[in-house]
């Protein structure tokens, strides 16, 4: 049968979230543990733990939805929550109201509830979360179409930073005083990590070196990198980088032992001018010597603050399409 869950209309933006099944959207739920529940930086000390319990308890009747700023599970039976399972669940809020949740998603995808307002990696982040499902799966459709509205949201009022994470990992460097450098190290191969390696501020060193285990996956992914972009294992950088100085910037979350150390070792040896970590779980959680800064730190905070007061009109504007496509329900 197909199921209209919303249909409302906002300045010739229309949203019909329709799915084909065999039974209603009335037990649509998301579990979450985000800024709203506590501080970005215990999420971020906790991630890994968080995820690891949300992992555990996905199942095919819903899907997990992780940032720097968020666990979410999102299920349509009601019945998977984080809470009971583990002592850090005792923390999660439960949002239990069908248009509420659909609301939530499509704002999370909008980036109106991003730290940084407006960023544009988080509307794919929340597409791919959908992925997991199999194709038919409601679920599946609802993410799809949540990122479908919210594109449009942010389309029709301009809701796109000029300022984003690989902009502001520049102005980091600028501001920290790195000068001298002569190879930018880029850890991770994520999509921040290649937008990093690909952003302008790449022009300023005579080398890139990504910094990756999954080194032949990576260079296909950077079909078109330069001469001066030379993909490392974590043990082959050092051979690479000779005894010139060097910058490193952190972009990925997956960095377990013995990999972690490895890159520790990279930011604390003394030819390292300047480390900006931009995981949601940074190396150290204090800046080191004043060479290290994390996405918590002082200086990363008020770069953000700075962009946000040039968004925060706009982002008001975001939230009143999105509440006037589900109308006022409990967030």
């Amino acid at each position: 049968m197909v199921e209209t869950v919303a249909m409302r209309t906002h300045s010739g933006l229309s949203v019909a979230l329709t799915t084909e099944y065999n039974h209603t959207l009335d037990g649509l739920s998301c579990t979450y543990v985000d800024s709203t529940v506590r501080d970005v930086r215990w999420i971020g000390s906790a991630y890994e733990r968080l995820a690891d319990v949300g992992q555990d308890v996905q199942t095919s009747d819903g899907f997990l939805l992780r940032t720097c700023e968020r666990v979410e599970l999102y299920s349509e039976l009601g019945g998977a929550d984080l809470r009971p399972v583990h002592p850090l669940g005792d923390v999660a809020a439960v949002l239990d109201e069908p248009l509420a949740v659909c609301r939530r998603l499509v704002e999370i995808a909008a980036g109106v509830s991003s730290r940084l307002l407006g960023e544009r990696f988080i509307a794919g982040q929340v597409e791919r979360a959908g992925l997991v499902l199999p194709t038919a799966h409601p679920l599946r459709q609802l993410v799809a179409e949540a990122v479908q509205l919210a594109r449009r949201v942010r389309h029709e009022h301009g809701f796109v930073t000029l300022v984003d994470y690989p902009d502001l990992v520049e102005r980091l460097l600028h501001r920290a005083g790195s000068a001298s450098a002569k190879s930018l190290v880029v850890v991770g191969s994520g999509v921040l990590a290649r937008s990093v390696m690909t952003h302008r501020i790449a022009r300023r060193y005579q080398r890139v070196l990504p910094v990756t285990r999954s080194a032949k996956r990576l260079r296909k992914r950077l079909p078109n990198a330069g001469a001066d972009v030379w993909v490392c294992s974590p043990g082959s950088v050092w051979d690479e980088l000779g005894g010139a100085d060097w910058d490193v910037v952190v972009a990925t979350t997956n960095l377990v032992k013995p990999y972690r150390t490895q890159i520790m070792d990279l930011v604390v040896h003394e030819r390292c001018r300047v480390a900006v970590d931009v995981s949601c779980v940074p190396l150290w959680t204090e800046p080191l010597d004043g060479r290290y800064h994390n996405l918590y730190g002082s200086m990363f905070s008020a770069l953000i603050a700075e962009q946000n007061s040039v968004m925060a009109d706009r982002a008001e504007q975001v939230r009143a399409a999105i509440t006037s496509a589900y109308g006022e329900c409990q967030r």
